[in-house]
C-alpha cells in the first residue's frame, strides 16, 4: 500500500483508531499497520516508521494556556 492508501483504510474502518506506515527507499517495499486498538504504546524496534492517530476533525482543545508555556529546560546546569 502507499500511504494514501493506508490512510484512507484507516479513514474508511470505524474500528481503526491509528495506523503504522514504513516505506524503505533501498527496496522499494512500504508496510502498512492498521490499529484498532491502543493498548501500551509499544513499537518493535525493528520497525523503523511512524504511528499516526486518527482524532475526530472537530477536536478542540480545551486547555487555554498557549503552547509557549510549556518549554523544557535542557540546561546542564543542576538546580
Amino acid at each position: 500500500h502507499t500511504f494514501d492508501q493506508c490512510w484512507d483504510l484507516c479513514l474508511q474502518l470505524r474500528d481503526c483508531k491509528a495506523f503504522q506506515y514504513s516505506f524503505k527507499k533501498d527496496t522499494g517495499f512500504s508496510t502498512c499497520y492498521l490499529k484498532t486498538l491502543l493498548l501500551n504504546g509499544y513499537q518493535l524496534p525493528s520497525f523503523s516508521g511512524d504511528l499516526f492517530l486518527k482524532v475526530p476533525q472537530n477536536n478542540i482543545l480545551s486547555y487555554a494556556k498557549p503552547i509557549e508555556e510549556f518549554n523544557l529546560n535542557c540546561s546542564s546546569k543542576v538546580q
